[in-house]
């Protein structure tokens, strides 16, 4: 008898046996998160397997090998599926999502449309918590819209002509502007203190005494972004910290001004998204940390936790060295 008809042969057998013993029949009953097989389950029905195996021709040590290790294989794959999920949950607190999830209450599907506030645990399995009154699971996820701030972001760069009703007083801003020698760009962020629109329909934000064009706006937030922020970086052998200063441009190339030193850096917004982490509680490769600092290393941002580990950004983010 082959390995699948063996397989087969007993799985009949089990499902036989429990509908005997029960009021269903376990395979006509949905497929959840919680009963798909696990390590208890398949050693159940290995031991039946055993049981019913043809005396004649029992199984041979390689074959009861050979399942343990797909099996193993089986388990490990599903444990790293699990933690992308619990990763990819954790990523979506503070943006908004679309979800469609049913109601058995009401007995209908709602379509749920709103910030993701929390997440959490259960037997792994991540469930999000919406507006602070409605839970769904990962899976009923139908499509990330982003952070209210990045909608923002995109309609400034729409330049839509409603801009003026939008509240981004009071926001911060990162832009790149042209600079005084019309050469480099400059890098500017501020609160944005007024918004009008010029002749030609085109939205402006005065951000520290300065006109910036919705199209020069690279980032919008509720506070300070990197200017004030600290961070640590290799000086030679020494580790320095300390505030960042502001963000030169030359050579097309970007620093961070720390202290008087001139810190490269490869993307501004990598390291402004990296400084968002800090004090926050993040998830990677199934351990939680909680983010303390961030270091500047070969022009790439490194996040440290409170045990000291270091977590590449670009790691965490599933960022190519090539994007």
């Amino acid at each position: 008898m082959s390995d699948t008809g063996m397989w087969f042969d007993v799985q009949q057998r089990m499902e036989a046996h429990e509908a005997t013993g029960s009021t269903a029949n376990p395979a006509s009953r949905p497929r959840t998160e919680g009963n798909e097989m696990g390590r208890d389950a398949f050693l159940r029905l290995l031991i039946t397997q055993l049981q019913f195996q043809d005396p004649l021709s029992p199984m041979e040590d390689r074959d009861f090998i050979a399942q343990l290790a797909q099996f193993s294989a089986l388990e490990e794959m599903q444990n790293m599926t699990r933690m992308l999920g619990q990763s990819k949950a954790f990523s979506m607190v503070g943006n908004i999502v679309h979800a469609r999830h049913f109601n058995e209450a009401a007995n209908r599907t709602d379509e749920i449309l709103g910030v993701v506030t929390s997440v959490a645990l259960r037997n792994g399995v991540p469930f999000l918590e919406i507006d602070g009154d409605r839970t769904v699971p990962l899976s009923a996820v139908q499509e990330v819209l982003g952070s209210q701030n990045d909608m923002l972001l995109r309609m400034l760069q729409n330049n839509l002509n409603h801009l003026q009703n939008v509240a981004l007083i009071g926001r911060y801003i990162q832009a790149l502007v042209p600079g005084t020698d019309g050469r480099q760009p400059e890098f500017i962020e501020g609160q944005v203190d007024q918004v009008m629109q010029d002749a030609n329909g085109n939205t402006i934000l005065m951000v520290n005494g300065r006109e910036v064009f919705a199209a020069e706006v690279i980032s919008v937030a509720d506070r300070n972004l990197l200017i004030g922020k600290t961070i640590s970086f290799m000086h030679g052998t020494e580790r320095i910290e300390g505030p960042i200063q502001g963000v030169v441009i030359q050579d097309d190339r970007a620093y961070l001004r720390v202290n008087g030193i001139n810190v490269h850096i490869e993307r501004i917004n990598q390291a402004t998204d990296a400084i968002r982490l800090i004090e926050t509680t993040i998830t990677h490769r199934g351990n939680e940390y909680t983010i303390v600092g961030v270091m500047i290393r070969n022009g790439a941002p490194i996040l440290i936790a409170d045990d000291e580990t270091e977590i590449p950004f670009r790691e965490f983010r599933g960022i190519r060295e090539d994007d």
